[in-house]
């Protein structure tokens, strides 16, 4: 499989997202470390496992320095799961739910390393909730007959954990700056929820005015 047809077969594996300049970058680095990984015969459904492992790891050791690497290969382990799948050729239905699932559960263990590192609870609770509501209307919205959602929106996955990333480093460099942080990103993920929700409405409006014109014009006849 070439670079060209591996991009291709990514996109479709996620809805047809546009490749932008970052997820370009992500999938020239993704697609030799899952070759690597399919000659050793591992499995995509192991490394979703493992990145779950890790995030729960991400928790019990939030505030040691070694956090960041341990979040760092969670995210990475998540990522590599799907170009795995795409590269053995076994992209499946149970693989993608499995997938969505581990990720809800990844980041669930994210908020909690947040909560261990001193934010308040409920701008963590409420923050994390509007990542999963985020997450749900995508997958709904992609399950229906209108597409899935394309755009990137500002806080996506890989921004909710350098947020914990920069939370994390603030206390291993001995500051007091994971308040700060975890507002921030209760900001951004708030923004990034009404964003999705709002092309959400579009998307449905449009659909539903296409369906009753298609209607009228059948009654018509």
């Amino acid at each position: 499989m070439n670079s060209e047809e591996f991009a291709q077969a990514w996109s479709d594996l996620h809805g047809g997202v546009k490749q932008s300049g970052f997820v370009r970058g992500w999938l020239a680095i993704s697609r030799p470390l899952a070759i690597a990984l399919a000659k050793l015969k591992v499995s995509a459904n192991v490394l979703t496992l493992l990145g779950v492992i890790a995030a729960i790891f991400v928790w019990r050791t939030a505030a040691h320095p070694y956090a960041i690497a341990i979040l760092a290969v969670s995210l990475l382990l998540d990522g590599l799961d799907g170009s795995l799948s795409i590269v053995r050729g076994t992209s499946s239905s149970f693989g993608a739910v499995l997938d969505s699932f581990a990720d809800r559960i990844s980041e669930f263990f994210w908020a909690l390393a947040f909560y261990a590192l001193g934010a308040t609870w409920w701008i963590i609770g409420i923050a994390w909730l509007a990542a999963f509501v985020q997450e749900y209307v995508r997958a709904r919205l992609a399950a229906l007959d209108t597409g899935a959602i394309e755009f990137v929106s500002i806080c996506e996955r890989p921004v909710r954990a350098a947020f914990l990333a920069v939370a994390a480093l603030s206390v291993a460099l001995s500051h007091d700056y994971v308040q700060k942080v975890a507002i921030f990103w209760f900001t951004f993920q708030v923004v990034a929820l009404a964003t999705v929700l709002m092309e959400t409405f579009t998307r449905l409006r449009t659909v539903n005015s296409i369906d009753d014109q298609l209607g009228a014009d059948s009654d018509e006849g």
